[in-house]
């Protein structure tokens, strides 16, 4: 519970860890799992995935969140920078967003400045990349952000194109286009995401490219032929334009946009691999010249003083063999070409281009992968046929006692090693369908090439169909197999089975490894180890035991598990949403009843609000109190009287329910700023008048009576003093900047301060004259100074010996002293201002001219 008190503020650990105990705790999700064991996860969704469904249904923000995350997990122990962007502290962000700003943050936007962006309110990169497209959340912040991670250099959120003609950002070829003009669309967006899972490491690992850019729509390039459609620079720039960016029609997982955005990051591949070597292009280096058909002639003409050697790039007599017409244009543009149609159209680069050259692209820039249609299934079908072998084992278990009234001629022209009685082929055929409608729909949701490839029909052709129903008649076959040469091998499969549906140890697993450095190396390693323990209970041999331990591990993998576990926990928590709402509206009225408070510095990144405002002492509450108040809700939660025991259970909850709360105490942060600032424009109508009536009544708060700026920031100040309001959300001199400056600004001018300063006329003269002693004696010690070195005090023997000539250094020049100071004084501000009479000042001077020598002599000589 929070005090009404001063808060000391000190560095409390996030998550709360339980201390190590040989105790074996009933989970909090053992009992949700109970009452929620049809929980639809990722799986379930796919078997359900209809047939348009396609991998840009999964373009959403969740799944990109889970991807950003994924990344920056690695470098979470890392050292964070320091600095800030727009008053988002580097130190609150985790490491690679502080990159990305320290980078990029310095290019975001209009570079006029004249399209002002408000970033007031975020918290993290894809928020402020969101602010630039106009809105406060979206997709395009965080697929420009993911785009960064995954390359190293940024999709652009500016103005500027790279050599444009123009100076001014928003203007090409002599037009003026607004920001969005050169924002990527969303459609475009999805295609750099959809293209991120295809490219190979040969495109990710451009250290040299720093940003690909949108010519504004409906413009061609500058000074070019309209048919370009992009541009590399080897200074690290791609530029495209719409037609660059076409996706046919309207089909996002086509079009020309893959093929012209790959060639243009092919084309830096070429620069930076030419760099390596020294050179400008890797395109003409003399492997790739011989492969590709392209020769270097030189041309030597002897006229004149010093020959002449002309140098030009051909194509060899009788060389036909380019990938397109395009690509005989150049070496540099063969490159390209050959490199992205490589990727995006694999049959065809494979049928048309020498196999020398299909090499040196396959194992130089694609790490032996091919792209053919044939490679594309076989990779799609290993790359899904694992996370399905227990189903495939549980079909062909579950059909040996087949119902005899289903049909289903699935496999009937696949040939199969064992002979299967018809009815359990029927048996199995029928659900082998199922499965295939749910793996041909996690392949078009999650394969880039799914939707593509699902398009193929029978038709002779190897097709993904054909290929995943031989990749199952094949584990069938050997599943069949090994039941009729081992009495004991169904009995164990059953067994074994039970062990797998029943089991909810790797959930245990997930949470054990919760928090760990690494928390997937962490659960692979005791799933490894708790799969050979419970495989041995079953008696196989070490063939079938190594078998089962693998499909054990398949079974649960870390992804799998990890998406399970935070589906309970999240379902679990849609339940409590009352008992987190009543925790965060505690602490917040907790808060409030802590006197408002700046002194100390804003603390703690749980609750953040960006740069927005909000005093400190209510900051540091909610920061404080966070942990503690989250604990608390966590240890109330209970399932049927059972209450939360273990420790990294408690941590998982602890992190799942802060963003709850934080976004509810964020739905109260700005209902109370409205609310606050109603109550400030209400106190500035009621005590404007007497507010200005006490500032003009006492102008003892002037510091100055010349410099009027200085005299209206003094009046400011004594304002602010008699303000009695005290505000959370609002910075004081800001919220009622309009009633000080109303105020104020004409104080300088107006009859009461006027009068107030003839009625301190005396006074002022006073000062004056008090002034001018002051330059005498200030002007009298620099004259010391000197006389000090001429006749030194620095012993007994020489502060004697020497005292009448240091006295008589000084008194000798007094005269200049004194006219020196009177010079200063009159160049004083208030004594032109008040025009004061000085004329008398000398004579004063004179008659207390040694009772300020004698002062001089003994500040300065007598130390």
């Amino acid at each position: 519970m929070l005090l009404n008190k001063k808060i000391t503020l000190f560095a409390i650990p996030f998550l709360f860890i339980s201390c190590s105990q040989k105790v074996e705790h009933t989970l909090l999700l053992d009992h949700w799992s109970q009452k929620e064991k049809n929980v639809s996860i990722v799986e379930r969704k796919l078997a359900a995935a209809t047939e348009a469904e396609c991998m840009r249904d999964t373009f959403t923000i969740d799944t990109l969140k889970a991807e950003i995350s994924a990344i920056e997990s690695k470098y979470k122990n890392e050292k964070k920078l320091s600095g800030s962007f727009e008053g988002l502290d580097y130190q609150d962000i985790p490491l690679t967003q502080g990159k990305f700003l320290a980078t990029y943050g310095s290019s975001f936007g209009d570079k006029n400045k004249e399209e002002k962006i408000d970033y007031r309110g975020c918290s993290d990169v894809p928020c402020l990349l969101n602010k630039i497209y106009g809105q406060d959340s979206g997709i395009e912040g965080h697929a420009i952000y993911l785009w960064y991670l995954k390359t190293g250099h940024i999709l652009a959120v500016d103005n500027y194109v790279y050599e444009q003609k123009s100076s001014r950002g928003g203007e090409y070829q002599g037009n003026k286009h607004p920001l969005k003009d050169y924002l990527f669309s969303k459609d475009e967006l999805y295609g750099f995401w959809r293209l991120s899972h295809m490219i190979s490491d040969s495109y990710k690992t451009l250290t040299t490219l720093k940003e690909i850019q949108r010519v504004p729509k409906g413009e061609s390039f500058e000074g070019r032929s309209a048919m370009t459609c992009g541009l590399a620079w080897s200074s690290g720039w791609i530029q495209l334009t719409d037609s660059c960016l076409d996706f046919g029609y309207n089909n996002v997982d086509s079009g020309f946009f893959y093929e012209s955005v790959t060639h243009e990051m092919a084309h830096e591949i070429d620069f930076q691999a030419g760099a390596k070597l020294g050179k400008s292009y890797r395109s003409q280096e003399p492997d790739w010249m011989e492969a590709s058909g392209w020769e270097l002639k030189e041309v030597r003409n002897a006229e004149g003083v010093t020959p002449q050697i002309t140098r030009t790039l051909s194509i060899k007599p009788g060389f036909t063999k380019f990938v397109s017409s395009y690509a005989q244009t150049s070496p540099a543009e063969n490159f390209a070409d050959t490199l992205s149609l490589y990727l995006h159209n694999g049959d065809h680069t494979k049928a048309t281009i020498p196999d020398s050259l299909y090499q040196i692209v396959k194992s130089g820039y694609y790490t032996q992968e091919e792209y053919t249609l044939d490679a594309n299934i076989n990779r799609i079908v290993e790359n899904n046929y694992a996370r399905v072998v227990k189903d495939i084992l549980d079909m062909t278990v579950s059909c040996l006692e087949p119902d005899g009234s289903i049909k289903s001629s699935y496999f009937d022209k696949v040939k199969f090693q064992e002979k299967i009685p018809p009815l359990i082929l029927n048996c199995m055929g029928a659900q082998a369908e199922i499965l295939e409608k749910t793996i041909i729909a996690r392949v078009k949701m999650t394969e880039p090439e799914g939707c593509n490839i699902s398009k193929i029909k029978i038709n002779g052709a190897k097709n993904l169909q054909a290929a995943w129903k031989m990749a199952v008649a094949k584990q069938i076959d050997e599943a069949y197999s090994k039941m009729k040469s081992d009495s004991q091998y169904l009995a164990r499969i059953k067994e074994f089975y039970e062990k797998l549906s029943l089991d909810q140890d790797a959930d245990k697993l997930y949470v054990a490894c919760f928090g760990e450095v690494d928390e997937k190396l962490c659960f692979d390693n005791k799933l490894a180890e708790m799969a050979d323990k419970k495989v041995s209970s079953l008696g196989a041999n070490q063939t079938q035991h190594d078998e089962m331990v693998k499909l054990y591990v398949d079974s649960f993998q870390f992804e799998m598990i990890q998406s399970k576990v935070q589906l309970y926990y999240q379902n679990f928590l849609k339940g409590q949403v009352s008992v987190i709402s009543e925790g965060g509206q505690q602490i917040w009225n907790q808060c409030l009843q802590v006197k408002a408070d700046d002194k100390e510095a804003p603390t703690g990144t749980l609750f953040n609000i960006g740069t927005s405002y909000m005093v400190s002492s209510m900051y540091n509450c909610l920061n404080y109190g966070l942990p503690t108040q989250v604990k608390q809700i966590v240890r109330s939660l209970e399932i049927d009287g059972n209450k939360i025991q273990d420790g990294k259970e408690e941590s998982i909850l602890s992190k799942m329910i802060i963003p709850i709360i934080v976004s509810d105490l964020k739905a109260m942060f700005k209902d109370a700023t409205d609310e606050e600032q109603l109550k400030i424009d209400e106190y500035i109508k009621a005590n404007r008048e007497s507010l200005e009536a006490g500032v003009k009544s006492n102008f003892s708060w002037a510091t100055n009576y010349v410099d009027n700026s200085k005299i209206i920031s003094d009046c400011q100040k004594s304002v602010l003093k008699d303000i009695g309001i005290d505000l959370y959300f609002h910075k004081k001199q800001d919220s009622m900047s309009g009633l000080l400056e109303g105020i104020c600004t004409p104080i300088p001018k107006s009859p009461e301060f006027m009068k107030y300063l003839d009625s301190i006329r005396g006074e002022l003269e006073g000062k004056s004259y008090q002034t001018v002693e002051d330059y005498v004696l200030a002007f009298a010690k620099v004259v010391a100074k000197d006389c000090l070195v001429k006749y030194p005090a620095d012993t007994n023997l020489n502060r004697v010996k020497y005292r009448t000539e240091r006295e008589s250094c000084v008194t000798s020049q007094w005269d200049v002293i004194e006219k020196n100071a009177m010079g200063k004084l009159n160049a004083e501000p208030l004594v032109i201002k008040f025009k004061i009479d000085t004329s008398e000042y000398l004579v004063k001077l004179k008659a207390r001219r040694r009772v300020l020598q004698l002062k001089t002599f003994k500040e300065s000589f007598e130390k």
